[in-house]
């Protein structure tokens, strides 16, 4: 398949899917291996929140990944502009056409992870199952007229928020759960809590300090 009739939507799906062999060459020179792709996000920010790499090291990385067709994009896109990409760990492209690293707004350098060399079957048949998929999935449901003035504008941004808080907390758990037991999981979310907003850090530092394994065997 032609190049420039891939859409970005087919590397979303490569990714989401991880229709991929083996670990990742990143372009700082470190091999990742994808614990956790991350939960997909249709709202403004990176693609997947969430996500966990791993590198070949053994350090986990921890955010979100941003997917485009060539590594380019991300300047094109002004994304390294954007605070709202400031927790991207991951730089996810078909192809890496730039010689330079991917810079966030905060100045953290995020690897960029090209896929064309670990690709699971040739883009053209890559293509043909993602469109196979996508006409299995059902239409989406009409909507329905709430009324004449419909909701508030004020209402929709909160309920917007709303969702997309729970949406993040959700992915967080579920990367989480890709490494750690789920009573662990459970330990650390009720510490993290525990701290609120101003303490959440120090909590999230005494989960780690004493597991959950350590804490029962003294208990």
């Amino acid at each position: 398949m032609p190049d420039e009739k891939v859409v970005e939507r087919l590397v979303a799906w490569v990714w989401e899917r991880q229709a991929l062999i083996g670990p990742l060459a990143g372009d700082d020179g470190v091999r990742y291996q994808v614990v956790f792709r991350g939960r997909p996000w249709g709202e403004r920010g990176p693609d997947f929140q969430g996500a966990i790499l791993a590198r070949h090291d053994g350090e986990l990385l921890r955010g979100d990944v941003e997917v485009h067709v060539r590594a380019s994009d991300w300047r094109r896109h002004g994304h390294g502009r954007d605070p709202a990409y400031n927790r991207t760990v991951g730089h996810v492209v078909l192809w890496n056409d730039s010689q330079r690293p991917t810079c966030r707004q905060d100045g953290a350098v995020v690897p960029t992870l090209e896929l064309v060399g670990h690709l699971a079957a040739p883009l053209a048949e890559l293509e043909r199952r993602r469109q196979a998929e996508e006409g299995l999935r059902p239409p989406e449901p009409a909507c329905v007229p709430t009324g004449a003035t419909g909701p508030s504008p004020l209402r929709e941004l909160l309920e917007r928020a709303g969702v997309e808080r729970f949406l993040a907390k959700a992915a967080a758990f579920e990367g989480d759960l890709q490494c750690l037991p789920p009573e662990e999981v459970l330990y650390r979310g009720a510490l993290r809590a525990m701290g609120y907003t101003a303490n959440t850090a120090g909590f999230e530092r005494l989960a780690a300090a004493l597991p959950f394994i350590g804490l029962r065997a003294i208990a």
